[in-house]
């Protein structure tokens, strides 16, 4: 008696996704292995400035981590914070460039020195590699929300994981990734009634403008009632830890306090001007040509997410109304934000998320491709660049 054999398709139906899922690790794994190989404590990440080197905590300083030229990158200032959450050190302000805008983004650093349990090493390793854990929170929601399935759905993956601000956010240990991750799972769990505000305070505790996404709560659903509800689910988990931290930090600092960075400005006057220096250098010898164009494609990206968003308004979507606080903000976002690729797309961060995950649902076929390559193909040049270099 013969037997026919008999195929696992369950087991086949799981490879393309296996595959897709090796694919995508492997830009995170390629900047740790950059990283690496300066350091191999990983304390590279945080990008400390030659400039800062003789105002750097003496922890840092005894560590003696890798010098980037110049100012270095913003890492270096919230890994230092991570060393003294408490402000209580009268050294810390020395330490950072603009102490009152650095220390409203507590809750980053203050992760980093409960992972570290207070030890300098430990603490600065875990501020530098928070980014790749929360990274890989987000290829968690990407599974559970796409699939990840298809070829449609690995197009997806690749636009909300491999975005330029999440690729500057995991190579210079950023507040910004982790903030809209923790905004991102927000949405996901917004069927339970505590959880999700509660991820949104905390997304803003780590980065304020993630404010913005509370909108996506079922409590700005319309029609929004102003009722004692409506205090117990957003303005208590969302606004009151972070006004609460805000009037900390003001005591703590003192004389130290500073007004902090401008980020916003008039209507489109910042972006405004970013085109037109961006049209402006596509003439000049400063860079090559392809990273000029990338430049501006990248904001072309940003401006047709922003318009999708103001031209298909849809209040009932927890996406649309994830994103569209982003949106608003790209259009008063001053020339501070504006000044380069490796801010802006980090600081709209969710306005990509926001993006991609409406086309995932509203749009199909020629209209598809058309809004996610115009929305997203000026976006892949830093994962490009990271995964060339």
């Amino acid at each position: 008696m013969s037997t026919t054999p008999t195929h696992d398709k369950t087991g086949e139906g799981e490879r393309p996704r296996l595959l897709f899922l090796l694919l995508l690790l492997v830009l995170p794994a390629k900047i740790l292995a950059d990283h690496h190989a300066l350091d191999d404590r990983f304390l590279s990440l945080m990008h400390f400035g030659e400039d800062f080197a003789a105002n750097a905590l003496p922890e840092v300083r005894g560590l003696e981590p890798p010098l980037f030229p110049a100012a270095g990158y913003d890492g270096q200032f919230y890994a230092q914070i991570a060393l003294r959450p408490t402000l209580t050190d009268p050294a810390l302000p020395g330490a950072l460039d603009n102490p009152t805008y650095r220390t409203r983004r507590i809750g980053l650093p203050a992760l980093a020195h409960v992972v570290g349990l207070g030890d300098p090493l430990r603490v600065l390793v875990a501020y530098a590699l928070l980014n790749v854990v929360f990274w890989l929170l987000l290829l968690a929601i990407v599974v559970r929300v796409l699939g990840l399935r298809t070829g449609r759905d690995l197009s997806l993956a690749v636009a909300l994981l491999w975005s330029g601000g999440v690729v500057h956010s995991l190579d210079a240990a950023l507040t910004d990734l982790p903030a809209a991750v923790l905004a991102l799972a927000a949405v996901v769990a917004a069927n339970r009634a505590f959880l999700s505000p509660a991820l949104t305070g905390l997304a803003t505790l780590v980065r304020e403008t993630s404010v913005l996404t509370a909108l996506s709560l079922p409590e700005f659903r319309p029609p929004v009632r102003l009722d004692w509800r409506f205090f117990l689910r957003f303005v208590l988990p969302v606004l009151v830890p972070f006004a609460v931290w805000l009037v900390y930090a003001r005591l703590r600092l003192g004389d130290a306090a500073s007004p902090g960075l401008p980020g916003l400005g008039w209507p489109l006057v910042g972006l405004s001007e970013k085109v037109l220096d961006n049209v402006t250098r596509l003439a000049s010898p400063d860079h090559t040509f392809a990273y000029r164009l990338a430049s501006l494609l990248c904001v072309i990206a940003i401006v047709t997410q922003s318009v999708y968003l103001f031209a298909r308004p849809r209040p009932d979507s927890a996406w649309w109304r994830f994103g569209i606080g982003l949106a608003v903000l790209a259009v008063f976002a001053s020339s501070a934000v504006w000044i380069d690729d490796k801010a802006y797309t980090r600081v709209l961060l969710p306005l990509a998320f926001a993006f991609n995950l409406l086309l995932r649902e509203h749009e199909t076929g020629r209209r598809y491709r058309i809004w996610y390559m115009v929305g997203n193909g000026g976006l892949f040049w830093p994962a490009v660049h990271c995964l060339l270099r």
